[in-house]
């Protein structure tokens, strides 16, 4: 397993540990979550859906530049439309 593999799960992990975290607040006594406490809910979420994608693509594009170049574009190019999508929703919510 390649360096950048390990790091991005790494990532990942701690992603998914901020999560669950503040996923775990919700057991407790309170019956819902701050705004902050669900933008860091969200933002571990997504850290950890990229972070395993990332690993994802640097583990099986290993021999291949071009391939792991176009891929990581690609997965930028998602995440930059999900972004908008989001921004898009708030904005006809409001």
């Amino acid at each position: 397993m390649e360096k950048g593999t390990k790091i991005a799960l790494v990532v990942a992990a701690s992603g998914l540990a901020m999560n669950k975290y503040q996923a775990s607040k919700v057991k407790g006594d309170k019956t819902y979550l701050e705004s902050d406490e669900q933008q860091l809910k969200m933002l571990g979420g997504a850290t950890a859906v990229l972070g395993l994608a990332s690993a994802g693509i640097i583990q099986f594009t290993k021999d291949k530049p071009k391939a792991r170049k176009v891929a990581f574009v690609g997965l930028a190019g998602l995440t930059g439309l999900f972004v908008f999508g989001l921004f898009m929703a708030i904005k006809k919510m409001t």
